[in-house]
This record gives structure tokens, C-alpha cells and sequence, in this order.
């Protein structure tokens, strides 16, 4: 996992997330997950992309179930962002190319997978 995503466990959940004074990007997955390592790289892409603006998070669901269960995470890959208007979950169907994934939600575009954002 790139050096720019936090590990996310219950025990860092509160300070790492939630007094965060940055939005964050959470990431529930799991290492046997083919479509969390298929768009494993456009989340490190994002992290890199976006540091110092954006906290980029994982949450390993087999490790931490009670922050899995707490947001009603039933399949995986599940990605939530949390702001100071609250929790998104995001459409996890976009693109996982080498320009995609959320970036377009994050900046608030309507199309994922562009480049300048």
C-alpha cells in the first residue's frame, strides 16, 4: 500500500477520520478482493494526486468488521467520503484506469476518469 493511504481501524477511526480537517476518502476492502486490487492503483493515484487536499484511507473489512458493520458495508470495494457536510457513499463503478475512479466525484464532476482536474 502506498506511503499517502492511512491505515483506517477502529482505533484511529475518530482522530484520522472524523477530526480530520481535511476531506477523507475511505476505502473498505479486503486483501481476497479482485475488484479492490483491480482498482487498487487508482486509488494510490488518487492519494498521490490529491495529497495535502484530500486523506486517503483504507479500511481492511476482515480486520475491522465493527467499522464494516457500523456503515452497513455489505459488499466491497465500498468507497465513503467524509466531509464537513457528513458521509458519501460514492458509485464504485467507475472506470479503475490508470485516470479513473472517483476523482471526477471528488472534485465534484460529473464524469469519472478525467485527468485535469
Amino acid at each position: 500500500m502506498s506511503e499517502t493511504i492511512l491505515t483506517i481501524t477502529a482505533e484511529n477511526f475518530e482522530k484520522e477520520v472524523l477530526q480530520s480537517a481535511l476531506p477523507v476518502l475511505v476505502d473498505f476492502w479486503a486483501p481476497w478482493c479482485v475488484y479492490c486490487r483491480r482498482i487498487e492503483p487508482a486509488v494510490e493515484e488518487l492519494a498521490e494526486d490529491t495529497e495535502g487536499k484530500l486523506v486517503v484511507g483504507k479500511v481492511n473489512v476482515d480486520e475491522q468488521e465493527a467499522l464494516a458493520d457500523r456503515f452497513g458495508v455489505e459488499t466491497i470495494p465500498v468507497p465513503e467520503t467524509q466531509s464537513k457536510s457528513g458521509w458519501r457513499r460514492m458509485a464504485s463503478a467507475c472506470s479503475s484506469g490508470k485516470n479513473g475512479l472517483w476523482k471526477g466525484e471528488i472534485y465534484g464532476r460529473q464524469k469519472c476518469g478525467r485527468k485535469n482536474l
